[in-house]
């Protein structure tokens, strides 16, 4: 997936923890490599922008809805923002975040954590 390098340093510092784009990049598990940091797909959604903009500005790296959406003016010149355009969110962590989910979630599943049931 391209960033561009401010985006790429929000996501090594782990502010950014989605991407949306007009199409698909890859697909649920797949990894992609920044600076040497390897991230993992775990979630593809089609969603209107609009929704996105709104619930989800603080993974795109934004610190309000106004800079997430004067942001997507600039990457999209012709169309601009159209809040009712279906769009992919795209969500990732790091491998190693990722690895040590997967392996808590085998642990959990083969019962070896006593859950809570009060």
């Amino acid at each position: 997936i391209p960033f561009s390098t401010y985006m790429q340093f929000l996501i090594i510092d782990g502010e950014k923890t989605a991407t949306t784009r007009t199409r698909k990049y890859g697909k649920i598990g797949d990894v992609f490599t920044i600076h040497g940091k390897q991230f993992v797909i775990t979630n593809i959604i089609k969603l209107p922008l609009a929704i996105i903009v709104d619930r989800y500005f603080r993974e795109e790296g934004f610190s309000c809805v106004e800079s997430f959406i004067e942001f997507w003016k600039i990457l999209h010149r012709k169309r601009g923002y159209e809040p009712d355009r279906l769009v992919y969110f795209h969500q990732f962590v790091d491998e190693t975040s990722f690895r040590c989910i997967e392996a808590f979630k085998e642990f959990w599943q083969k019962g070896h954590l006593e859950k809570n049931t009060s």
